[in-house]
């Protein structure tokens, strides 16, 4: 492991600038939006442009590093990322804002595809889940860590524009200097949707619902909290406490997820989720209390990615998982794409505190769906070991994941052990 961490710290640190750069971005433009008199359908509008941008991006990308490479691509990405943030400062408008924020989604997630692809290369059969999971925990503290950033200066000024435009910059350096071989990035071809929920109907609907509600918390937190009138420290607090209470309980919901049948935890899960936003409703006025309740409710909804990926995989024959992932990656990415849109028209229309009887709502839509699939289906006898998922997974990352969990299906069915990636 050793060699392997040796061979990657460049990726991965150039991972940790970007995600601190993110990480930021996000409440920045929040909070910046509500100053500025933006409503918060407008402000939804333009946090789900950057959705739209990823889903795109997801798409494009390989394409691109096919026909030029990818250090090109990387450091085309990082640039244009670069350069948006810093319009952003310049031109405070909602029609510039929604454009950039586009642009931006589609530039991350050509990044994601690049490291991906290069720590996938860099890894073998025996290292590559650990890989993955150390990945995953660095992306969750990268952007909880970044938001912390919204404490160095003023939302009002440009100096945190500027911060964000350094960081994202900076992480070209590494890039542009390794020595690392590019991989060969491997096209995927995705299953019809029909399929696609034939095989795994909980897999499909959870994996939608659950990109609305994770979009929403990672673009509208910082707009609640300062419609809530929340100082820049509390909110930078709040919009960076549901990360790192997803690196906390990452592993514990996987532990349970390969001890039990997956829906039944990804149910109780839900309703975890559920209640606690029932109960940041109810104690909306006091900043302690909302700052625990919106850390664990961050803790248990960002392993749900995971756990539902895994699930759609168990149901899955080998041949189908590469297909299986990357359609479940486009199905959160549609889903992630309208979160922030809802909630903001939700908290236009009834008020700020709607956006946790939003957090409510979805998780109880998700939990009532699993209860009804495993009225349907019995469970599955030969679940597979979890594996962490990035926080905003590619066709790549998917991939990744599908290829071992194919291996280990085969390697179980031939009667061998079948090793957990963790």
């Amino acid at each position: 492991m050793g060699a392997l961490l040796k061979s990657t710290w460049i990726l991965l640190f150039a991972v940790l600038l970007v995600m601190l750069g993110h990480g930021l971005q996000g409440p920045l433009l929040g909070v910046r939006a509500i100053d500025e008199g933006f409503s918060t359908s407008v402000t939804g509008f333009i946090m789900s442009a950057y959705f739209s941008g990823l889903l795109f991006g997801s798409w494009l990308t390989p394409r691109l590093v096919r026909q030029v490479g990818h250090i090109r691509v990387f450091s085309a990405f990082a640039s244009v990322a670069s350069t948006c943030i810093l319009t952003q400062a310049a031109i405070v408008e909602p029609a510039t804002w929604l454009v950039t924020r586009f642009l931006t989604g589609l530039c991350m997630s050509g990044l994601y595809v690049v490291v991906e692809s290069w720590l996938n290369d860099r890894a073998d059969n025996t290292n590559r889940g650990t890989l993955l999971a150390i990945y995953s925990s660095l992306q969750l503290i990268g952007v909880g860590g970044g938001q912390l950033l919204l404490n160095v200066s003023s939302p009002g000024g440009y100096d945190l524009f500027l911060l964000v435009s350094v960081l994202i910059s900076l992480s070209l350096v590494p890039i542009a200097l390794t020595n690392i071989s590019a991989p060969r990035v491997e096209q995927t071809e995705a299953v019809g949707w029909r399929q696609l929920y034939e095989i795994s109907p909980f897999g499909v609907i959870g994996l939608f619902m659950l990109g609305i509600v994770q979009s929403a918390l990672f673009g509208m937190s910082a707009v609640f909290a300062s419609l809530m009138q929340m100082s820049v420290f509390e909110v930078s607090l709040f919009t960076s406490a549901p990360f790192l209470g997803g690196v906390l309980l990452l592993f514990p919901v996987g532990y349970l997820s390969d001890r039990f049948d997956r829906r039944g935890v990804a149910v109780m899960v839900s309703l975890g989720a559920a209640l606690f936003a029932l109960f940041g409703f109810a104690m909306s006025g006091n900043f302690a209390w909302l700052l625990l309740l919106i850390a664990v409710y961050g803790g248990l909804i960002h392993p749900l990615y995971s756990l539902l990926l895994a699930h759609a995989n168990d149901n899955a024959k080998p041949e189908q998982m590469l297909s299986v992932c990357s359609g479940l990656v486009m199905v959160f990415g549609l889903g992630a794409s309208i979160g922030p849109l809802s909630v903001g028209f939700a908290m236009e229309w009834i008020g700020p505190r709607a956006f946790f009887l939003f957090l409510f709502a979805i998780p109880v839509a998700i939990a009532l769906f699993g209860i009804y699939r495993m009225t349907r289906r019995a469970p599955v006898k030969d679940q597979l070991g979890y594996m962490p998922v990035p926080l905003r997974a590619t066709p790549v990352s998917a991939s990744v994941i599908a290829r071992d969990v194919a291996r280990r299906r085969q390697r179980q069915r031939r009667g061998g052990p079948a090793r957990t990636a963790r």
